[in-house]
């Protein structure tokens, strides 16, 4: 798994190399990026799932490129690690499931206005842990990663305001397309959803 996510890494980021070094390449932008993620499960199941889950606040962190190859029309990848998960109340006691994944969103983005764009597009998830926990007793985890698939597909939606000073405030919503959990062993499917805000820097320029 390690070799193959090494490989996905390098096939994703020397388009990124070259382009950013080309002179000939001013629609090309870059840049780190950070938010909140405000995540939960969904059961996918059939039947009704065994807890009511709610909303866990996490976030993210990493870096994206854009090539404006239309006047209004742009490709993004983003590379991102990001924390996700849900937490339930039983038999009177609170629990959390923190899932930390790298996540790599390819985007299509399309400028509505000068200021505002909408973005659209697949998200691939590769989990890199999962664990479980009493709330009231952190020191006590579980290692969930088994019961969880590798991959987490996602669609991701939102939009984008460009603010002042190179700096743009994204809002988005993830929704999820493939089931997290591994039905297997984990017994139920369970798929994560997303809403994610953040700010980010852009470097390079853009001509309209």
């Amino acid at each position: 798994m390690k070799n193959n996510l090494t490989i996905l890494l390098m096939v994703l980021i020397m388009p990124i190399g070259v382009i950013a070094q080309s002179e000939e390449s001013p629609n090309f932008s870059y840049g780190p990026k950070v938010g909140i993620n405000v995540s939960n499960a969904k059961y996918a199941g059939e039947g009704n799932p065994y807890v009511d889950t709610k909303s866990l606040v996490g976030f993210h962190v990493g870096v994206f490129a854009r090539y404006l190859f239309l006047r209004s029309m742009a490709a993004r990848l983003e590379l991102l690690y990001s924390q996700k998960g849900s937490r339930w109340d039983y038999d009177g006691s609170s629990y959390q499931e923190r899932l930390n994944y790298f996540d790599v969103p390819l985007l299509f983005e399309y400028q509505i206005i000068e200021m505002l764009s909408l973005v659209l597009g697949p998200q691939f998830g590769f989990l890199m842990s999962a664990n479980q926990f009493e709330v009231d007793n952190k020191d006590n985890k579980f290692d969930m990663k088994e019961y969880y698939n590798t991959m987490d597909i996602g669609l991701v939606f939102g939009a984008e305001v460009q603010l002042f000073l190179n700096f743009h405030l994204a809002l988005r919503y993830i929704l999820g397309l493939s089931s997290a959990t591994n039905e297997e062993s984990y017994g139920e499917k369970w798929k994560n959803n997303m809403f994610q805000v953040s700010i980010g820097y852009s470097f390079g320029r853009n001509k309209k």
